[in-house]
């Protein structure tokens, strides 16, 4: 696999941050699990929306998935995400089915590598309409897997489940409190209903549990656009350090409750942080390979809305209503609030180290 430009980053970690990797790393992916059960949102999310519903179908067409697989695959990306990246590292040949393909299945079989409940725009709460299921309702759909006998009771123990939540409930929030008057009073409904679904897979027999912390929200392109990409958001980003402190905290309190389930964090934030070496506060960095040759990695979406459109939008005449750079490896960020394939590769690879094979 060739590697992407903001990969070269990692191979300029410090000796204290590759230090910091090894603590960053998660326990137990030695073992392979039986099966991947995978919730959440459009970071996790690998075509549960229907291609064929026009205001829910923008992931389904060029130029999401112009990297890979080649046209549209339901992925906000242009290419892999974060749930294709993880399931390699867990061993499997593929993601796990989407549950809007497992539907039309009569029984499970391991082929499937498991099921992806998780949609697009999809939060804790009610976010963007009534199309857009929330996570518990994802998980109710598990439950009715399980308790259908689709999914075995055998099957849920021997596998993990891949929790991936990073803001929707705060973008939805923002737009009824346009000030974001009481946002961090929100935070901690947000982080409870979390710790609500821990508890539910815990009652459904899930004995591992992967659960993501956010990226640093002041630092999504559809807020640093507002000062040409040059500098985060701190304030944006308190949220983040909030929500991610009471996230660890509540796992804390639950892994001592249930000493036999593996719960492990994967720090969105950190890794990010140490991706960028801490230096996310301007447009691009220029970064040497190892060859000497210079180049810059950009923060600024490679995908970018003209006027207020958003990354693949076309007129009432199909005139594109965005533009695209010409190398999105050179990318962190694809769209306005989704990593790019090199952009998830790279905090992988801050995570859990090069693929294993």
């Amino acid at each position: 696999m060739e590697r992407p430009a903001v990969l070269m980053i990692v191979t300029q970690l410090s000796t204290l941050s590759a230090l910091l990797l090894l603590c960053l790393a998660p326990r137990g992916l030695d073992a392979k699990p039986r099966a991947l059960f995978v919730f959440g949102d459009s970071y996790a999310d690998t075509g549960n929306h229907s291609p064929y519903v026009p205001i829910l179908n923008r992931p389904w067409k060029l130029p999401y998935g112009s990297t890979w697989p080649g046209e549209g695959s339901g992925r906000y990306s242009d290419g892999k995400i974060f749930t294709d990246f993880f399931a390699e590292y867990l061993g499997f040949p593929a993601a796990p089915m989407t549950a809007r393909m497992a539907k039309g299945k009569k029984q499970y079989d391991d082929s499937m590598h498991g099921i992806n409940f998780a949609y697009g725009g999809s939060g804790m709460f009610s976010t963007f309409g009534p199309l857009i299921d929330p996570v518990h309702l994802q998980i109710k759909q598990f439950s009715q897997m399980i308790e259908s006998g689709f999914l075995s009771k055998d099957l849920i123990a021997e596998s993990m489940v891949l929790f991936v939540v990073c803001g929707n409930d705060y973008t939805a929030y923002g737009d009824k409190h346009p000030n974001d008057e009481g946002i961090l009073d929100f935070v901690p409904s947000v982080a409870s209903e979390i710790d609500g679904s821990l508890k539910a897979f815990q009652a459904l027999g899930v004995k591992k549990i992967s659960i993501t912390k956010m990226l640093p929200y002041g630092c999504y392109p559809k807020i640093t656009s507002k000062v040409n990409y040059i500098s985060c958001n701190a304030s944006e980003n308190a949220r983040t350090i909030l929500h991610n402190k009471l996230i660890t905290d509540y796992v804390t309190a639950f892994k001592e409750l249930h000493p036999d389930i593996e719960v492990m964090m994967l720090d969105f934030q950190q890794a990010f942080e140490l991706s960028f070496q801490g230096h996310y506060d301007t447009d691009d960095l220029l970064l040497s390979d190892n060859l000497g040759f210079q180049r810059r990695v950009q923060l600024r979406p490679c995908c970018e809305g003209i006027g207020g459109a958003s990354c693949g939008e076309k007129d009432l005449f199909g005139r594109k209503q965005y533009t695209v750079c010409e190398s999105p490896e050179d990318s962190f960020f694809w769209d306005n609030v989704h990593p790019s394939q090199a952009g998830w590769e790279t905090l992988c690879k801050v995570l859990f180290g090069p693929l294993p094979y």
